[in-house]
C-alpha cells in the first residue's frame, strides 16, 4: 500500500464490512460499498434467471423480501426452488409458481446450498465432497487418484457439477483444475461429510499427493500440511507445516511463515516427548523468532526465546542455549537495554568457543557487532564486524547462520553504518559495493 502512489497499479481488493484496515486516511484511497441490490436490480436479476412471465411476479418478490437483495443468495434460492421442482416434474410457470410460493424456503444462504447438495444424485454429491476434502481448488489429478475412476468417466460425473455452477473449470495448465464457485458453496460441501470421513479422507490425500508428486514434494508442502492437519497425522503436520514455513520465510512471507510454524508447534503437542521432539521444539521457536522478528513483531519473542531456553537447559544442550542467548542480543537493542543485550552475547560467544561451532560465533558477532554500534562504541563494532566478514568467504556468504538474512549481507549492513560514523568513507563505499554483490547474487528480496 505504501508503494502505490509512484507506481501506475491499481490495486482492487475486496473484504465484508468487519475487516479493519487503517488505508481509509490514504488520499488514494477509496472504498466503494457494494450494498445489496436495490430493488429494481434484484428485479432484474431474479428475471434474467425465472424469465418475464407475469405469473411469476409473486415469486419474485417473495425472494428479494427473503433474501434481501443479497445477490448470491438471490440466485442460490432461485437454483434450489427451480431443481426441487424439476424433481416433482412440474411445468408450466404459473404452475410452478403456485407450488413453489408454497414451498419452504431456506433461511439462509448455508441452507440453501446444503438442500442443493443433498438433492444431488449419490455419485454426484460424492464426488463434490470429495473435491471439497481436497480443497477449493481441485487438481483432477488428485481427484481421480482419491475417486479411483478412469479419467473419463470422471470428467462425465463432474460435467452435471459444472452445469448446476457448483464446479468451475479453473486452469488448464500446468495441470487441469477444477475451482468451486464460491468459498462458501466448497464450506457447506465440506460440512455435509462426518468429521472422521473428512479425517478419513485427508489422509488418503496425503498419501496421493506424496504418490504423485513424489519428485516435487516441495511444490505441495501447503497443501500437505493443511491435509496433514485435518487429518490429524502429526508427524507429517509437523513436518510439512516446518517446512511449509521455512518456504514462506524464503519468499519474505513472514506473516504466512509464523501460521505455519505455529501450527507445526501445535502438531508437536501431540507427539511422545523425547529428545528429538524436544529439540525440534526448540528450533521451532527460533524460526518463530526469525520470522517474527523480520515482521518487527518483538512482544511474543521473548516468551519464546525463555521457553527455548528452558528446554535447552533440560536438555544440556549448550549449542542450542547458546542460540538463545544469540537471539536476546538483538532482542534487547530495540528496547534499549543494551548491558543485557551485550551481556548475551558475550555469553554466546562463549558458547561458541567452548562447543567450536563456527555458525554460532558468525551469527552472534553480526547481532553483537549492532549492539555496540547502538551503543555508540563504533570502533568496537567496526572491529567485531571486520572480522566476522573476513571470516565469511566463498559459498559461505550465502549462508544464514541461524538469521533471517545471510549473515555476510547483515554484518556487512552494521559495519558500513559504523564506519560511516567512522567517518571512514572510502572503506565504507568499498564494503557497501560488496554487500550488494553478495546480495544480488543471493537473489532474497
Amino acid at each position: 500500500m505504501e508503494s502505490l502512489p509512484a507506481a501506475r497499479v491499481l490495486l482492487l481488493v475486496s473484504s465484508r464490512p468487519e475487516y479493519q484496515h487503517g488505508w481509509t486516511s490514504k488520499t488514494y484511497y477509496t472504498q466503494l460499498r457494494l450494498d445489496p441490490l436495490p430493488p429494481a436490480s434484484a428485479q432484474e436479476l431474479a428475471h434474467s434467471i425465472l424469465g418475464h412471465d407475469t405469473s411469476v411476479m409473486p415469486l419474485t418478490q417473495r425472494l428479494i423480501d427473503l433474501t434481501e437483495g443479497n445477490p448470491f443468495f438471490l440466485e442460490e434460492s432461485i437454483q434450489t426452488l427451480v431443481e426441487t421442482q424439476a424433481l416433482t416434474g412440474e411445468r408450466g410457470a404459473y404452475r410452478l409458481t403456485q407450488v413453489l410460493l408454497h414451498m419452504q424456503v431456506p433461511a439462509t444462504v448455508h441452507m440453501v446450498l446444503a438442500s442443493r447438495i443433498d438433492r444431488l444424485p449419490v455419485e454426484g454429491k460424492r464426488l463434490l465432497q470429495l473435491a471439497a476434502v481436497i480443497g477449493k481448488d481441485v487438481p483432477l489429478s488428485l481427484l481421480q487418484a482419491i475417486v479411483e475412476l478412469p479419467a473419463e468417466a470422471l470428467r462425465q460425473g463432474l460435467a452435471p457439477l459444472q452445469r448446476t455452477e457448483f464446479l468451475y473449470e479453473r486452469s488448464l495448465f500446468p495441470e487441469f483444475a477444477y475451482t468451486f464457485k464460491h468459498a462458501l458453496t466448497h464450506e457447506v460441501a465440506y460440512e455435509s461429510l462426518q468429521q472422521e470421513q473428512r479425517k478419513a479422507l485427508h489422509v488418503r490425500i496425503i498419501g496421493a499427493i506424496e504418490t504423485l508428486f513424489a519428485d516435487r514434494l516441495a511444490e505441495q508442502v501447503e497443501r500437505l500440511a493443511y491435509h496433514a492437519l485435518r487429518g490429524e497425522v502429526w508427524d507429517k503436520a509437523l513436518t510439512y507445516c516446518r517446512q511449509a514455513g521455512a518456504k514462506a520465510t524464503e519468499r519474505s512471507a513472514f506473516r504466512g511463515a509464523v501460521a505455519y510454524f505455529e501450527q507445526a508447534l501445535g502438531a508437536l503437542q501431540h507427539l511422545p516427548e523425547n529428545r528429538d521432539t524436544l529439540e525440534q521444539a526448540i528450533d521451532l521457536r527460533f524460526d518463530l523468532r526469525n520470522a517474527l522478528f523480520a515482521l518487527g513483531d518483538h512482544r511474543p519473542i521473548l516468551e519464546h526465546l525463555r521457553q527455548a531456553e528452558t528446554l535447552a537447559q533440560a536438555l544440556g544442550d549448550q549449542r542450542r542455549l547458546g542460540w538463545v542467548f544469540s537471539y536476546m542480543t538483538c532482542h534487547f537493542c530495540p528496547t534499549a537495554d543494551y548491558d543485557r543485550a551485550i551481556a548475551s552475547g558475550e555469553r554466546a560467544l562463549a558458547i561458541a568457543a567452548a562447543v567450536g561451532d563456527f555458525g554460532l560465533q558468525v551469527g552472534t558477532q553480526c547481532l553483537l557487532g549492532q549492539a555496540y554500534y547502538f551503543t555508540g562504541d563504533y570502533c568496537r563494532a567496526r572491529d567485531i564486524l571486520r572480522r566476522n566478514v573476513a571470516s565469511i568467504e566463498g559459498e559461505l556468504v550465502h549462508e544464514h547462520f541461524g538469521l533471517p538474512v545471510p549473515a555476510s549481507v547483515y554484518s556487512h549492513t552494521w559495519l558500513v553504518a559504523s564506519l560511516a560514523e567512522l567517518g571512514a568513507f572510502a572503506e565504507g563505499i568499498v564494503r557497501g559495493e560488496e554487500e550488494v554483490r553478495i546480495a544480488e547474487s543471493v537473489d532474497q528480496p
